[in-house]
């Protein structure tokens, strides 16, 4: 990679446990020229934890919040309760940041739409400018899958899903990609890496990220191999297989399909 960063994300785990000097140490040896986004847990937040990830360089929190819903919360297997994920919110809201979002989830067997409708007019309560709304999803080899976690029928996910778009959308959060809305000015810049197929690197262990050269790159999740400089795993995607991941990557936003971005990257005229 060559040039300067334009977007910096801590996400996956729990960053919102780091220390945030050590946040601090990375933001400033990558020193990105804008959005710097961190995932957090409600129960992390706290007005101290607060001023000191502003003092080390972020500007975006994402919050974990899932659901409001007290006989909800638990089910996602979330340790906060449903009144901390509205403290964390609020707080959040005075700390001035640049941007915050919560993250929503819908699909459980047991939800309702007015519980959803409900869980997003909390969120716009706070005055949050971003809502990721993501759709209950089962993978193999999980606490969820162990325990034969359901997910709502077609008929209730049809209902919640699009109650939840209306209701978004009417509070001025605009869908920009399937999963992600908000206010003017307030998309993710991050995120549009992914989705407008610009370059990244993933800086820790089990990050991945895409060269320039068209090829991916896993670091390895062994932390230990990592600490000790073990080289990452690279796979270089080419030809039709690179030309449809491209397509179905770039339909998952509002703007579609660049044309000239993918010419540019394949050669081929879509």
């Amino acid at each position: 990679f060559e040039g300067q960063a334009a977007t910096l994300s801590f996400g996956g785990g729990t960053p919102s446990r780091a220390d945030p000097a050590a946040l601090a140490v990375v933001v400033r040896a990558v020193d990105p020229t804008g959005e710097v986004s961190l995932e957090a847990n409600p129960e992390d937040v706290t007005p101290a934890r607060l001023e000191q990830w502003r003092s080390s360089g972020v500007n975006r929190l994402s919050l974990g919040v899932q659901s409001f819903q007290p006989a909800l919360a638990p089910r996602y297997g979330r340790a906060h309760s449903a009144r901390d994920a509205s403290r964390a919110l609020e707080a959040v809201s005075r700390a001035g940041f640049r941007s915050f979002s919560a993250d929503l989830i819908y699909g459980h067997p047991e939800q309702t739409v007015d519980m959803l409708v409900e869980d997003i007019d909390q969120a716009v309560a706070t005055g949050v400018d971003h809502v990721s709304l993501y759709s209950l999803t089962i993978e193999p080899v999980t606490r969820f899958a162990a325990r034969a976690q359901a997910v709502a029928d077609e008929d209730r996910w049809c209902a919640l899903h699009d109650a939840a778009v209306e209701r978004l959308q009417g509070a001025g959060l605009l869908r920009y990609e399937v999963s992600n809305f908000a206010r003017p000015g307030a998309r993710s810049t991050h995120n549009e890496h992914y989705w407008r197929a610009r370059p990244w690197a993933g800086l820790g262990p089990s990050a991945h990220g895409w060269r320039p050269d068209q090829a991916r790159v896993a670091n390895p999740s062994d932390v230990a191999a990592w600490l000790a400089g073990a080289p990452p795993a690279v796979e270089r995607v080419a030809g039709r297989a690179r030309l449809w991941e491209l397509v179905w990557s770039m339909l998952r936003h509002v703007e579609g399909v660049d044309r000239e971005r993918v010419r540019f990257l394949t050669g081929a005229v879509v």
